[in-house]
Formats: structure tokens, sequence, C-alpha cells
């Protein structure tokens, strides 16, 4: 088998889970409040994980923060040559 990448907008991954969505604790490691969004880079493994809430979301800037993965809106790559996989 080959190596890819999966890959998730900031846009998939946040405070609600739609039907099918994958939950998971991870630790803050920034919170970034943009005025209209709070974007959180989030822990995952020796990745980080750009999370997009709404300002207005009371979410963890220290510790830990339960987030909705949507992995329906995933894309997923070949991670030698980066083309998209369908």
């Amino acid at each position: 088998g080959r190596k890819v990448t999966l890959c998730l907008r900031p846009e998939a991954v946040g405070p609600e889970g739609a039907a099918g969505a994958a939950r998971l604790d991870l630790a803050v490691e920034i919170a970034e409040p943009t005025g209209s969004d709070l974007f959180l880079w989030l822990r995952l493994g020796t990745a980080l994980l750009s999370s997009r809430f709404p300002a207005t979301f009371s979410a963890a800037t220290t510790g830990t923060q339960a987030v909705w993965l949507d992995l329906s809106r995933a894309v997923i790559f070949d991670t030698e040559s980066s083309t998209r996989i369908d």
C-alpha cells in the first residue's frame, strides 16, 4: 500500500459534530481570536490541527478541548506525489 495524508480544513473541526463525526479531546497549543472566529491549534500526536470555533464560543485556551472531526469533509492525498485521491 501507499502512504496517504488525511487533510481537514479548520471548518471541519469544531465544537459540534455532524452525523458520523468523530470526537477527540485534544491539548490546546494556541488560541487565536480573529474577530468573528476563534481558531484553536490543537496537538494531535506530533501534528498541530487547526480548528474553527465561533468567537462567542467559550473554548478552553489551555488544557484540553473536545472537538468533533467531520470526516465526510476529509480530503486524502498521495503523500509522495501530493496528488489528491478522489
